[in-house]
């Protein structure tokens, strides 16, 4: 580009020296988009070697089998490495993704809120499943346009979000797992989270399962209230 625009800056104006200006410039241009060329089929001849020495997904050796189940397991899922993964795929593991959202919550609560505790249940979920779930990084923004008078709020177009949801649970399904389930801790997140749950099934062979957080609780949450009162 930068040499694109030095001919440009001695752009002749006679007619026949303009012609073999114009010839020169065409010229350059051929090369600048050779060079990109060469350069995109290099990476991209790396990145395939690289995918065809590891053979993935789905590609533990012997070795990288018994050094993976001499290492103490965890249930967090980025604290895994990529074998590690592969192998939880194979034992049918259960990722479970926490999605909350940073908006207000009265002068009284911290933004976090709806992230935090939907993070808290997923995370001890995983501990008390027996290696069943992994427990995913969470989502910290979500879908919060009708509180944004408050400062602090952060809002996530739906389209944004739902494109954003069903990547995560397509990147899943891509690397084996067949089942996931979704935590929501933002009550104006469900409709956008049930239809990219369902976009996630339509598009891959996993199956998802979704909840907001508070459904799932063995007492009625009003019935606290009328307990306490």
């Amino acid at each position: 580009s930068i040499a694109l625009l030095n001919i440009e800056d001695s752009r002749p104006s006679n007619p026949r020296k303009e012609m073999l200006f114009l010839c020169k410039l065409l010229h350059t241009r051929q090369q600048l988009m050779d060079n990109m060329t060469a350069t995109n089929l290099e990476a991209h001849s790396s990145h395939s070697r690289l995918l065809s020495d590891t053979n993935q997904p789905h590609c533990l050796t012997n070795s990288q089998i018994k050094d993976t189940a001499d290492r103490e397991q965890t249930n967090l899922y980025e604290e895994l490495t990529w074998p590690e993964i592969n192998s939880a795929v194979g034992r049918e593991c259960i990722p479970i993704l926490p999605v909350g959202t940073t908006e207000q919550h009265g002068p009284h609560l911290p933004l976090k809120i709806d992230r935090w505790v939907a993070t808290s249940i997923v995370e001890e979920a995983a501990k008390r499943s027996k290696g069943l779930l992994l427990a995913m990084p969470s989502v910290a923004y979500g879908y919060t346009s009708h509180v944004m008078d408050f400062p602090g709020t952060i809002t996530i177009h739906h389209e944004t979000f739902m494109r954003y949801i069903v990547d995560i649970g397509l990147s899943l399904a891509y690397h084996g797992f067949k089942k996931m389930i979704v935590i929501n801790g933002h009550g104006s997140n469900m409709q956008p989270l049930e239809l990219a749950t369902r976009r996630i099934m339509l598009e891959s062979d996993a199956w998802v399962g979704m909840a907001l957080w508070c459904n799932l609780t063995k007492q009625d949450l009003a019935s606290w209230n009328r307990d306490e009162n």
